[in-house]
């Protein structure tokens, strides 16, 4: 059975394969430099193809039906992937900013990984967290965002990039503190 898919609807996928593979790739490339890199590999895996098929096919699944008509929640996904781009950009092509020690990338990957482990149990709540998956949606929600927030963070922190803790103070926080008060329980 195909999938009715709107036009928009196919761009915006395109776009989250497209980001997927650059953040797969840059994951890839820093490798050799930061062990970040494995991470920043599964989160563009996790995030760009995950979140594509969950957009397309989200009819199927309707806790997905509200990610696809509100616009709050997607004024977060540019500064999700300004840190997840720019971080290992500025990793591999400036020189440094802030110290680049192994420990500083071991924080980063612990943050982030912290940081996706509560994204993904808030989002998809596993059956036998039978009593988290009673807790409203728009409260799960919320507890996805903030760990999307420790995540985006991390890879900040893991490739001591200047310019991704700037994206998450000036893109990503702004979005999702309107989205926080926007947002009724």
């Amino acid at each position: 059975m195909v999938n009715n898919i709107s036009l928009s609807t196919l761009g915006l996928v395109m776009l989250g394969i497209l980001s997927g593979m650059i953040i797969c790739l840059l994951g890839i490339e820093s490798l050799e430099e930061n062990l970040n890199g494995w991470l920043l590999f599964a989160d563009g895996m996790l995030f760009g193809f995950g979140g594509s098929y969950s957009l397309a096919f989200g009819r199927r699944f309707s806790r997905f039906e509200v990610f696809r008509n509100n616009l709050r929640l997607w004024l977060l996904v540019p500064g999700i992937l300004a840190v997840m781009i720019i971080s290992p950009l500025e990793y591999l092509l400036l020189t440094a900013v802030f110290p680049r020690s192994s420990e500083i990338q071991v924080w980063g990957g612990t943050l982030s990984l912290v940081g996706t482990t509560i994204l993904l149990a808030a989002l998809f709540p596993l059956p036998a967290f039978t009593k988290f998956r009673e807790i409203n949606f728009c409260l799960r929600c919320c507890l996805g965002y903030i760990g999307a927030l420790l995540a985006i963070t991390g890879i900040a922190l893991g490739f001591s990039s200047l310019i991704g803790f700037l994206a998450v103070i000036a893109i990503f926080l702004p979005a999702l503190i309107w989205w926080l008060r926007a947002t009724r329980y």
